[in-house]
């Protein structure tokens, strides 16, 4: 998709594929199960709390997030505060040997969330952009087909459909 154009408006499969009977349907476990990931998230404050992204995210994203927090984490740095986000929007949906896929656009709000360090003082970057547009993608967690778990996310590259 050219970069100059924003997000569809209506998910890209066709609602045959996917065991959700909408997109509804989809983005309300999508809604749902990025919450959890985000309260997981907001609620890291120690190396041995990495262990918990195992309950909101796939194996491999799981192992990819503790990779990239340990080191913030390791120098007693922590997040207090809530992130939250809004204008989740389903953009593709389906199964695939009895596991659901989903994928979203969402705007991603850290404002909420500060950053601090092991003596407590406030080390959030001054220039963080708070807000932020990205792509979400979500599949079944291995115990229920229809509870879904992160399996990724990356920043949006077009237009800011969050501003």
């Amino acid at each position: 998709m050219p970069a100059e154009l924003g997000p569809p408006t209506k998910s890209a499969r066709p609602a045959a594929k996917s065991g959700f009977s909408s997109d509804e349907a989809a983005l309300a476990a999508a809604s749902r199960a990025y919450g959890r990931y985000l309260e997981v998230l907001d609620g890291l404050s120690a190396p041995e709390d990495v262990g918990r992204l195992g309950e909101v995210a796939t194996p491999d994203y799981a192992e990819e997030l503790e990779s990239s927090l340990a080191g913030l984490l390791s120098e007693g740095r922590r997040f207090e505060g809530q992130s939250s986000f809004d204008s989740m929007r389903v953009f593709e949906r389906w199964s695939q040997r009895g596991v659901e896929f989903v994928s979203t656009y969402v705007c991603f709000d850290s404002s909420g969330v500060r950053v601090l360090d092991a003596s407590g003082a406030d080390v959030t970057p001054p220039d963080r952009i708070d807000r932020l547009p990205a792509v979400v993608r979500f599949q079944s967690a291995p115990d229920d087909r229809w509870r879904l778990i992160a399996k990724g996310s990356d920043a949006w590259r077009g237009n800011d459909f969050c501003n």
